[in-house]
């Protein structure tokens, strides 16, 4: 739910500079706008974001347990020589893998709200094409 709010303070941030900005944008017409380009760049936002709600509800679920009472396990899967790998990360109060997964995903979450604003500029050029 942050994450939407998020969402919307940066595309009416963006929108804000835009309209304040010396040029004027050119008109719009059914027939200047890429339909399929703004399609597609907002199908990319909203993967990302939700890619962010992922990782904050990861994040609230770590920060609001005792890592004493916390015991569960983290998986993570790859591809490594044509195969399908998985490793399972215990996370207790002794070992700090919970520690050590907040850390993770608050850089990846940071990672990707730089990646959404990047992404919500570039829609918003679009717009104006």
């Amino acid at each position: 739910m942050i994450g939407y709010w998020i969402v919307l303070a940066v595309a009416g941030l963006v929108l804000h500079r835009a309209a304040m900005s010396s040029q004027t944008p050119p008109a719009l017409s059914p027939t200047t706008v890429n339909f399929p380009a703004i399609e597609k760049q907002a199908a990319k936002v909203a993967e990302i974001n939700e890619r962010i709600q992922i990782l904050e509800r990861m994040i609230v679920d770590i920060e609001m347990t005792d890592p004493d009472e916390l015991h569960t396990n983290f998986r993570t899967t790859w591809e490594s020589g044509g195969k399908n790998r998985a490793y399972d990360f215990w996370s207790d109060g002794i070992s700090g893998t919970s520690a050590d997964m907040l850390t993770l995903a608050t850089r990846e979450r940071d990672r990707l709200r730089t990646s959404l604003l990047e992404e919500i500029d570039t829609l918003c050029r679009l717009r104006g094409r």
